[in-house]
C-alpha cells in the first residue's frame, strides 16, 4: 500500500457523489485542494526528513543505515509528486473511465521498468531513486492530462484542452 492510498479511497466516493450529481465546480475544486493539502504535506515531511532523516535513520534503524539517507530523500519527492496528482486518479476513476487510470499505470509501470533497466547500471540506487520519480511524473502528467480531456456530465469539455482557459478559476467560487 502506498501512503497516498487511504486519501485516494477516501475521496473517491465524495468525488463520485459531485460527479453523478453534476456538481462540477465543487468536484474542481475538490481536486485542487486535495492535491494542494496532500502535497504540501509531503513538503512538509521531506523538509522535515531533510532536517533530521539522519538523526532519525540513526535512532530508529541504527547508524549503519545512515547511508540511505540521500536515496529516501530522492524517494521521498516521487511520493510528493504523488502526492500533488493523488485527486486525479480519483477524479478520472470518478468520471467512469477506470480504463484509462489502468492504461495510465501499465504503461507507467512499463517506463518505469525501462528506466530502471537503464539507471540501475550507471547510477545503482540513485538511477532506481530517479526511475521512481519518472514514474510517478507520467502518472501525475496523465491523470491531469486525461482529467483535462474528459467530456463532463453534459458531453462538455471541462478543462483547457476544450479551449475553456477559464474554466479553473473559478475555483474560489
Amino acid at each position: 500500500m502506498r501512503f497516498g492510498d487511504p486519501v485516494d479511497q477516501a475521496i473517491y466516493p465524495h468525488m463520485a457523489r459531485l460527479w453523478a450529481e453534476g456538481q462540477i465546480a465543487q468536484f474542481r475544486r475538490t481536486i485542487i485542494r486535495v492535491g494542494v493539502l496532500c502535497g504540501l504535506g509531503g513538503i512538509a515531511i521531506w523538509l522535515g526528513f531533510l532536517l533530521l532523516g539522519q538523526w532519525v535513520l540513526g535512532l530508529t534503524v541504527g547508524r549503519e543505515y545512515i547511508s540511505a539517507y540521500e536515496i529516501m530523500l530522492i524517494y521521498m519527492l516521487g511520493i510528493n509528486l504523488y502526492m500533488f496528482g493523488i485527486a486525479f486518479r480519483a477524479a478520472v476513476l470518478s468520471m467512469g473511465h477506470p480504463e484509462r487510470s489502468l492504461q495510465i499505470h501499465i504503461i507507467s509501470t512499463l517506463i518505469y521498468l525501462g528506466t530502471l533497466a537503464l539507471l540501475l547500471g550507471s547510477f545503482e540506487l540513485i538511477g532506481a531513486a530517479i526511475a521512481y520519480i519518472v514514474h510517478h511524473s507520467y502518472i501525475v502528467c496523465c491523470n491531469v492530462h486525461k482529467y483535462m480531456a474528459l467530456p463532463g456530465p453534459e458531453g462538455v469539455l471541462i478543462g483547457p484542452a476544450a479551449g475553456n482557459l477559464e474554466s479553473f478559476q473559478d475555483l474560489d467560487s
